[in-house]
């Protein structure tokens, strides 16, 4: 069997007169892999790549797409997007697309400590003063700061946490829409 993948004989094995655990033997069961799978309990045999989380098992992912903020017209000044879960991800790459308003926007890409559930800031601020796209990089071996034609907001060298979010800020209350997707990069 592969590195990186799993094996249950059995989770109470049987014990020879010398005290060395025996492995039981028996049919393999096949078990579906899936996000959160708990430990083993029974004979089986999972073929797929898990990842321990210190609690369960995740799948090895490839990249991921995603919505971290829907495309949609707002009146606020504060937007919090929702927790989003790195599995097994290095890096993300986050598009914020601003198409119709005039206020000033800020992203923020904030990180979660788990411990005490505070957020802190990962990425400085992506600023748009108008309607358009800035892309936004954040990954393992990046020169801080460095901007392409694609990525026109920057990028940081840094791992992207476990738990991460975006937040857009407008210097006042007013109407815009705007949106936030992002790809996670292994």
């Amino acid at each position: 069997m592969p590195a990186g993948h799993v094996e249950v004989v059995s989770t109470t094995p049987a014990s020879n007169r010398e005290g060395y655990v025996v492995r039981q033997v028996g049919e393999v069961t096949p078990v579906a892999a899936a996000e959160t799978l708990a430990n083993p309990t029974a004979f089986q045999r999972l073929s797929h790549g898990l990842l321990w989380n210190q609690t369960t098992w995740d799948r090895e992912m490839g990249n991921i797409d995603g919505t971290a903020v829907s495309q949609a017209t707002r009146t606020v000044s504060t937007f919090t997007g929702a927790d989003i879960i790195n599995y097994n991800h290095r890096g993300v790459h986050i598009v914020f697309n601003y198409s119709t308003g005039a206020a000033l926007l800020n992203l923020n890409i904030e990180g979660k400590d788990e411990l005490s559930d505070t957020y802190y800031r990962i990425a400085n601020t992506v600023t748009l003063s108008a309607t358009g796209s800035a892309a936004y990089r954040i990954y393992p071996g990046l020169s801080s700061g460095s901007a392409t034609a694609l990525v026109s907001a920057g990028s940081v060298n840094d791992v992207l946490p476990r738990t991460w979010r975006v937040v857009v800020q407008a210097t006042v209350s007013v109407t815009a829409n705007y949106g936030v997707g992002y790809s996670m990069i292994v």
